[in-house]
């Protein structure tokens, strides 16, 4: 039985448990609520103790530096002075809901906070993790990093967002905030140290291996994901046990409580802890919207500009397409002269404070590479999320192209040919990243797709730079040339994308070469034709493709691209054209 049903069942249970119409009985009403407990959770015998998965997504090592936890600290008596704080001013909180929590005040909360509480449930077997998060007290917090970085990465300006002014028990009181070193921001404009080494450190791959679940690991998932949804209160629930925290953003610390027994739990009850858990989470939501709302007024703009693109539409002859062409050759042999990427993540809430390792597939690992052994890459923006993985757009780092390019590296000199360094560090590109193993073999046939279109001289595609996989890790990575934006971000209210002659003419074309290739697509729509700013249209997203379609596959295909082309929404169809062959058949029937 999974926690998640379990925490669900339960606060269904305090729900009733709290609708009590607060009449004549009130008071006797509010005792019961404060009362009440949820019987104990017992996993019935035959059912498997679940084998749990590693928590951290690869991003989950990536936040700003001044987001990251620092700190934990177990106050034994945090829950009971929540709870006391509840019946202390109970009346003056539900009276305060007029006032406080007015029209306006809860769009307010509805612009600028995202979720009031963020919980972390786990299987009904995780009592031995919840109960060594005490290790953890007055201790430095071991944040997870995917390798030694020496150097600077090039953070922005990031302040954590505002704590509410009153919180609902005694924190212990700092002199000032607390702040991690790990990391040195240098000027922009300065060439980047020749110390920026990177070391690996000793993990074994987890490949085949079963995942041993550690608090650790748990509490920095809890507390990305509240710097996530901006949320000050986090649960750490098992079913029959939880403990509640409390994240103070400017000391970068979590605040713990106790281990609570939600069962048999006294003084509070479940009832009374949860109900002030609550209250408070809104109070304190309250008090920091006019916080956030001050805080965006004088948010500081991103030392990061993302390369711009050409405010006007640039002639797409076939000279230019050649050069373009050109050029993304030359940077992916380019690319290709560096044993390891360095991928550093600059948007939102992330600025790496160490870098995402990215190697050639089945390449041997070092312990240490130097600054011109790695290039150096910046990914600055989220432009979509698929099937097998999210896209970002990604740019390399100025300072590390320009070092390496001038470093003893004959090999690079000779790959980097007639394309300046400009043309190479100021060029946009897309890192399409499957985190897990099931992904990564859908990515890994795509490459597949990929390299065989090539080899057919198939154009009309973005172009393949590299593949790469993460270090230890299931994570695999492939890196393509920007091609544009899919077409279905400029469909209208009709459902439709208004396409030029030239443009039509350039589907058929290329769709039909793909399946001159052999390749049939089998994932047609408007989201995977992507156009770029000089109205060139290119197919992406090849992990259904498959080379043994049968004549009647490519023929429904090509019909299916005939309706799109002709203002009919083809995207709630089947995506691999089950539905076209069935359509194509009914149409040749006699």
């Amino acid at each position: 039985m999974s926690g998640e049903r379990l925490h669900s069942s339960r606060a269904a249970s305090l729900s009733s448990a709290s609708s009590a119409s607060p009449e004549p009985g009130a008071h006797t009403h509010r005792h019961k609520l404060f009362d009440f407990s949820p019987p104990s959770l017992i996993r019935p015998r035959h059912l498997p103790v679940p084998i749990p998965s590693a928590p951290l997504h690869f991003l989950d090592t990536h936040l700003a530096e001044s987001l990251t936890l620092v700190r934990v600290e177990v106050l034994p008596t945090l829950h009971a002075e929540l709870f006391d704080g509840l019946v202390d001013s109970f009346s003056e909180a539900l009276d305060a809901r007029s006032d406080s929590l007015n029209r306006e005040m809860i769009e307010r909360l509805r612009r600028h906070t995202r979720q009031l509480t963020s919980s972390m449930i786990f299987c009904t077997d995780a009592l031995p993790v919840l109960e060594d998060m005490s290790r953890l007290h007055g201790k430095k917090f071991p944040w997870r990093l995917d390798c030694e970085y020496s150097g600077a990465s090039r953070p922005r300006s990031r302040s954590p967002p505002p704590d509410a002014l009153n919180v609902p028990c005694a924190l212990p009181k700092v002199e000032g905030p607390r702040r991690s070193r790990r990391v040195r921001v240098h000027d922009a404009s300065q060439p980047i140290s020749v110390s920026d080494d990177i070391g690996i450190p000793a993990r074994p791959r987890d490949d085949g291996v079963e995942y041993t679940p550690t608090c650790e690991d748990y509490i920095q998932k809890a507390w990305v994901t509240a710097v996530r949804v901006d949320a000050t209160f986090v649960v750490f629930d098992c079913g029959n046990y939880m403990r509640i925290g409390i994240r103070h953003r400017e000391r970068q610390t979590l605040y713990l409580s106790a281990l609570i027994d939600i069962h048999s739990g006294k003084d509070p009850a479940y009832g009374g802890l949860w109900t002030a858990f609550h209250v408070f989470a809104v109070a304190d939501a309250v008090q920091r919207v006019p916080l956030i709302e001050s805080a965006l007024l004088s948010k500081r703009k991103s030392t990061f500009e993302e390369p711009r693109r050409p405010s006007k539409r640039l002639k797409a002859d076939e000279s230019a397409a050649n050069m373009e062409s050109s050029i993304d050759e030359t940077m992916a042999a380019y690319i290709d002269t560096f044993p390891v990427l360095a991928i550093f993540f600059h948007f939102d809430d992330l600025d790496s404070p160490a870098p995402l390792l990215l190697f050639k597939p089945d390449a041997e690992h070092k312990a240490h590479y130097g600054p011109t052994e790695y290039l150096k890459i910046i990914a600055y923006k989220r432009v979509g999320a698929g099937a097998v993985g999210d896209v970002y757009q990604a740019v390399m780092e100025p300072a590390s192209a320009a070092k390496t390019v001038n470093a003893s590296s004959k090999r690079s000199k000779k790959k980097v040919g007639k394309a300046s360094e400009k043309d190479l560090t100021h060029r946009p590109f897309v890192l399409k990243i499957a985190p897990t193993s099931e992904r990564a073999r859908r990515l890994q046939h795509e490459v597949h797709i990929y390299k065989h279109l090539r080899d057919a001289g198939v154009s009309g595609i973005p172009t393949l730079l590299s593949y790469r996989e993460g270090l230890n890790t299931d994570l695999r990575v492939l890196i393509l040339s920007d091609a544009g934006r899919p077409l279905g971000q400029r469909m209208d209210s009709d459902q439709k994308v208004k396409l030029s002659s030239k443009a039509r003419v350039e589907l058929k074309s290329i769709l039909m070469a793909i399946h001159e290739a052999g390749v049939l697509h089998r994932d047609v729509r408007s989201w995977n034709i992507l156009e770029d700013d000089s109205g060139r249209v290119r197919f992406t997203d090849f992990d259904r493709s498959s080379l043994r379609g049968k004549p009647e596959d490519y023929e429904a295909e090509q019909e299916r691209l005939k309706r799109f082309m002709e203002g009919e929404y083809v995207d709630k169809d089947d995506a691999i054209g089950e539905d076209d062959v069935r359509r194509h058949r009914a149409a040749r029937a006699p």
